[in-house]
């Protein structure tokens, strides 16, 4: 819970991200989305379904950014939500979701990483709500 903010449940300040930032599942990388926000505690991404995909709560993801070489593979990450944002009523069965992941059990390389990408990618001032 988040002090200054009660009715935050978030333990961590999130950012938006401004660079091209991608997340996918592993090991079938069916779900490839943008980052929307990110912390030190999880990360939130909107991607594209096309069929109906098996509801997971516990998953490994790669990070990854082209633009900046950077890649942080094989997350350990517990699924908080993932809802619908938008459908494409002229599409039958193609939606927009978002994403919502808690970091589970990070080694001290992962933490690492966390911290080097959180430094050196570009960002928006912290978001209160969304």
């Amino acid at each position: 819970m988040n002090a200054m903010h009660p009715e935050e449940r978030r333990e961590f300040p999130r950012y938006k991200i401004k660079d091209d930032v991608y997340l996918t599942f592993r090991p079938d990388f069916d779900r490839v989305g943008k980052i929307r926000d990110i912390s030190a505690g999880g990360a939130a991404f909107e991607y594209v379904q096309y069929t109906t995909l098996a509801n997971i709560s516990e998953v490994e993801v790669d990070i990854f950014s082209q633009s900046k070489e950077f890649h942080w593979p094989k997350i350990p990450c517990k699924v908080v939500y993932d809802r619908r944002v938008e459908k494409y009523p002229s599409f039958e069965g193609i939606e927009t979701r978002r994403c919502g992941l808690k970091f589970t059990n990070l080694s001290k390389r992962q933490l690492t990483q966390l911290n080097f990408f959180l430094a050196n990618f570009p960002q928006d001032a912290a978001l209160k709500f969304s």
